[in-house]
């Protein structure tokens, strides 16, 4: 869930920012999502952080809500396999 595009991205120190919404590549991007419900998962990194930037969560609730969502949760896999390495 971090959108990365010649237009727009929130990679290489790039803060998430409010402007998005009025830009070309929130135009390019949008669709309507009018009655859907999303569910935005995160797997975890075993060997490192998987810390998402301040503000990723309010930025993804802001374009699903842009789009008309029904509705936006967020979960993060949890659990001991996520531990066992690759055989």
């Amino acid at each position: 869930m971090m959108q990365h595009s010649d237009i727009y991205s929130q990679y290489s120190g790039r803060h998430i920012s409010g402007d998005f919404f009025n830009s070309r590549a929130f135009a390019q991007v949008a669709v309507p999502l009018s009655g859907v419900d999303i569910e935005v998962w995160y797997v975890p990194r075993f060997s490192c952080s998987s810390d998402q930037p301040r503000g990723h969560r309010e930025f993804w609730n802001r374009y699903f809500s842009a789009l008309h969502a029904r509705s936006v949760i967020f979960n993060t896999v949890t659990g001991a396999g996520w531990g066992i390495a690759s055989r």
